[in-house]
């Protein structure tokens, strides 16, 4: 059996090991406080190995950082700007989607700067004002900054494709 190492008093990422607590498995483990205040149980491997450096607090940090950073997608309380965003990402790239057809179908698509990140989609054409929503200029040409702006419900509607009409005989 290997030599028992003391940990106590040793930092590993945001804990500091206080105590040895027991064994679980063959593993001594130890009861450690985070910076946080929280208290948490770990077994050495853990500790050693890098695998565990915070209570959890700091994998909720990193998700809450990556999801609200721009803060216009919040759970239950997503902009109207953001649900754009994700609706032009949905009709244009989701083969799945019930309108991909009308969009993605027939070759349009959104640009590669906005497709990838919500913020350049955001820093180039700011907040959608209220009662308006986004238009392509060139209703054949991609989603981006340089075709699109916000317009009424009435100026979009002057922008639509032609559509096929049949006459019908007799």
């Amino acid at each position: 059996m290997p030599n028992k190492i003391d940990l106590t008093g040793r930092i590993f990422g945001r804990l500091i090991v206080i105590k040895e607590n027991g064994r679980q498995n063959g593993s001594i483990c130890w009861d450690c406080i985070c910076e946080c205040g929280n208290e948490t149980n770990v077994v050495s491997y853990s500790l050693l190995k890098g695998r565990t450096t915070s209570c959890g607090c700091y994998s909720i940090e990193k998700v809450k950082e990556r999801n609200i950073v721009h803060n216009h997608s919040k759970k239950g309380k997503r902009t109207k700007t953001y649900i754009c965003w994700k609706d032009i990402k949905r009709r244009c790239h989701n083969t799945k989607y019930k309108r991909y057809h009308d969009y993605g179908g027939r070759g349009i698509f959104m640009c590669r700067r906005w497709r990838n990140s919500f913020s350049n989609f955001l820093k180039d054409m700011g907040d959608i004002p209220k009662y308006l929503s986004i238009e392509r200029i060139d209703n054949n040409g991609p989603y981006g900054k340089w075709n699109c702006t916000f317009a009424t419900a009435k100026e979009q509607a002057n922008n639509r494709r032609k559509q096929k009409r049949y006459i019908k005989d007799g």
